[in-house]
């Protein structure tokens, strides 16, 4: 009884999950779109305060599209791509120090490495099935 509940909950959190992964990538779509006029006045007034606007605007939507590949396949990769997206967007949009810029840049040494870790791990892990499985 009991894990015929939790099953009905997985396929609901799954389903709402779906949802809010739709409804994001429509915003997504209306952003990009909303964005083409910013990059248009990038080209008529180039500086930098236009520039600055339209980097803002569009790793919003770098990190949306992130965010839903992370809710379609959630792995840990894809969760440290989101969270190299966000130290980045905050590295290169915001007014920081040079010691903030430090610590976001050992930030995304230490996403990266992990990232790297986790998939020689799963990589070492399936090769050792494929020699157990081949040895039967």
């Amino acid at each position: 009884m009991l894990e015929k509940v939790r099953g009905y909950v997985k396929v609901a959190c799954d389903v709402i999950e779906f949802v809010v992964a739709v409804l994001t990538l429509i915003a997504i779509v209306l952003v990009t779109l909303r964005a083409i006029p910013t990059m248009m006045d990038v080209f008529a007034t180039p500086g930098t305060d236009s520039l600055m606007t339209f980097l803002q605007e569009i790793f919003v939507v770098i990190i949306a599209i992130e965010f839903i590949k992370m809710l379609c396949k959630p792995n840990a990769s894809n969760v440290i791509e989101v969270l190299v997206f966000v130290v980045s967007r905050h590295m290169i949009i915001s007014d920081s120090t040079p010691l903030q810029d430090l610590l976001s840049i050992i930030g995304v040494g230490i996403l990266l490495f992990m990232d790297f870790f986790i998939k020689y791990k799963i990589k070492e892990k399936k090769l050792r099935r494929e020699e157990t499985e081949g040895e039967s």
